[in-house]
């Protein structure tokens, strides 16, 4: 009797051990979701590569031709033409920040807000974003500003000049309200990939607007968009190594207790029965 009562009171103090176990594999796990979720937060905005041309540098047309080299980067004679002809060094260009558009299987769009108000003729805004296309086969990146209803007005006048600045190659240059069409860029890949492009994207006045369109405010969508899906893959969501291992302690764990809990169960009614024994 003395043995059953020691052996249920080791196996209680094993079930409160692993208990205490899983609650703190449930709080690590937590904070290591936490931190991973903020980390992906702050990763809606990048940093413009040195290399990237912009406005500062010559615009040029380029070709069509299938590049051998990731679409996202400059060639070696592309970055000396742009370090050639872009005023100033490099050391005083300032740090361009980018907001960062994915795209992937189950994502096949995505569009961003812009907004402008009481702009002046002669005024000026320019934007940066980075579309990052998760791919494993060829396909079409399309781009297009969408105005929102009753916002028409500023849109007669205000034009946008977009840049594909891994190229300085202009898409598009024209008041809002005549892109009527999207402009778009292919994607190359031979096996999944992700593929990065850098869009600057200026909005501005002629001096020659009149005062009428004068502190009118505009709302648009800067919309990208991939119509092959097929050719989509899923997104590279990085390292989640720790968040394995905190579910396989947290999986072994609770199996554990599950275990100790049968034995003890078995224990209480071995005992039962033995005291019957000898009733």
């Amino acid at each position: 009797m003395a043995d059953v009562n020691i052996k249920q009171k080791r196996i209680r103090i094993a079930i409160l051990v692993m208990a205490l176990l899983l609650a703190l594999n449930v709080v690590a796990l937590t904070v290591t979701l936490v931190l991973k979720a903020g980390k992906e937060n702050k990763g809606t905005s990048v940093s413009v590569p040195d290399n990237i041309i912009t406005s500062s540098a010559e615009s040029t047309d380029v070709s069509q031709d299938r590049p051998s080299a990731d679409s996202s980067s400059m060639n070696t004679h592309d970055a000396e033409t742009a370090a050639s002809t872009a005023s100033g060094t490099s050391d005083q260009t300032e740090e361009k920040n980018a907001t960062l558009i994915s795209l992937y299987n189950t994502k096949p769009e995505d569009n961003t807000p812009f907004k402008v108000t009481n702009m002046f003729p002669g005024d000026n805004e320019t934007k940066y974003y980075c579309v990052e296309v998760s791919h494993k086969a060829d396909t079409e990146l399309f781009f297009k500003i969408d105005v929102r209803d009753g916002y028409e007005k500023l849109a007669e006048v205000l034009k946008f000049k977009v840049t594909l600045m891994d190229s300085g190659k202009v898409v598009y240059d024209g008041t809002a309200e005549n892109m009527t069409q999207a402009v778009s860029r292919m994607l190359y890949a031979d096996n999944e990939t992700s593929t990065k492009i850098y869009y600057e994207i200026n909005a501005y006045l002629d001096t020659s607007v009149g005062n009428e369109y004068q502190s009118k405010d505009l709302i648009a969508d800067f919309k990208w968009w991939v119509e092959d899906e097929e050719a989509l893959s899923p997104p590279k969501t990085g390292d989640n190594r720790s968040i394995t291992v905190w579910l396989v302690i947290g999986g072994a764990s609770l199996l554990f207790i599950l275990i100790l809990i049968i034995l003890k169960k078995r224990t209480v009614t071995n005992d039962e029965v033995n005291q019957n024994d000898c009733q």
